[in-house]
């Protein structure tokens, strides 16, 4: 068996930030896999709870973080530096029957953390 280095913690796909849909069925995740030595890319994937392969939700160029379930399971938002020429990172929400993600604010400072209201209008 070989042995692990430091610098080949850069090397394993990661993952973060798990998140159970409301009805229990699914788990939405970010994926970081390696670009270079010092970028990863991070991408939203959804997996069923009984098991099964994960779905990416995301496809986009940027890098995706905090994915968050509507209180209905029906929406899913997530802060994203997609699209922006200054790595300022956004909201977006994405219907998780399928469809474009589309980007619900342009903060100056950029987002930093995201929650649905609890009747899931906002």
């Amino acid at each position: 068996m070989e042995r692990i280095e430091a610098a080949d913690f850069h090397e394993l796909v990661q993952v973060e930030d798990p998140r159970v849909s409301p009805a229990g069925d699914r788990v939405a995740f970010v994926r970081k896999v390696p670009e270079d030595d010092e970028e990863y890319a991070a991408t939203i994937h959804a997996a069923p709870t009984g098991g099964g392969e994960p779905r990416r939700f995301t496809l986009a160029e940027g890098t995706d973080s905090q994915p968050r379930w509507s209180p209905s399971g029906d929406r899913l938002a997530f802060v994203s530096t997609r699209g922006a020429d200054d790595d300022r990172p956004q909201l977006w929400v994405l219907p998780t029957d399928g469809g474009e993600a589309r980007q619900v604010t342009n903060v100056a400072g950029g987002v930093r953390s995201i929650e649905w209201s609890p009747d899931g209008t906002r």
